[in-house]
């Protein structure tokens, strides 16, 4: 079901941009255009990025190093506070949210993201943990998508 959703998703923001360039016939919409396609590149490259890692887990039976995972996390959320923060709900990148989750008394000296999500887990929850970051990534893009075209 998670994989479906990330597809579904991928579909979704892919037929918004076809249907744009199909129709885009002015520079407004030709901007908007340009945006789109630049955040599903970001999006979909960040997002690829936790199916690499999928992959390793998948072939070595173990977590592995993340840390260009959060990386990536956090050049993503660079990128999009940079060219979209009107469209952002959290400008937090996706490496630190979970703090947010945690009790006051613990989000001074927070676990790190590995420790947090991944300690003590099974190769097949951590799987699970990044097909979720997937499709939370591709779901925020997906909004943003939305908001550009509704303007």
């Amino acid at each position: 079901m998670l994989w479906s959703s990330i597809v579904n998703y991928s579909r979704s923001m892919d037929v918004s941009i076809a249907t744009l360039k199909d129709t885009a016939t002015t520079q407004r919409s030709l901007d908007k255009l340009s945006k789109l396609e630049y955040l599903y590149g970001k999006s979909i490259g960040t997002s690829s990025k936790a199916t690499s890692k999928v992959i390793y887990i998948k072939r070595t039976n173990k977590v592995g190093l993340l840390s260009g995972f959060i990386k990536q996390l956090d050049k993503y959320n660079d990128y999009l506070k940079k060219n979209y923060t009107p469209y952002l709900k959290d400008t937090t990148s996706w490496s630190r949210r979970y703090i947010k989750t945690l009790p006051k008394t613990k989000q001074k000296n927070p676990p790190s993201f590995t420790d947090f999500y991944f300690k003590g887990t099974s190769p097949q929850e951590a799987i699970v943990i990044l097909y979720t970051f997937k499709l939370g990534i591709l779901q925020e893009a997906l909004d943003i998508q939305h908001k550009i075209l509704k303007e």
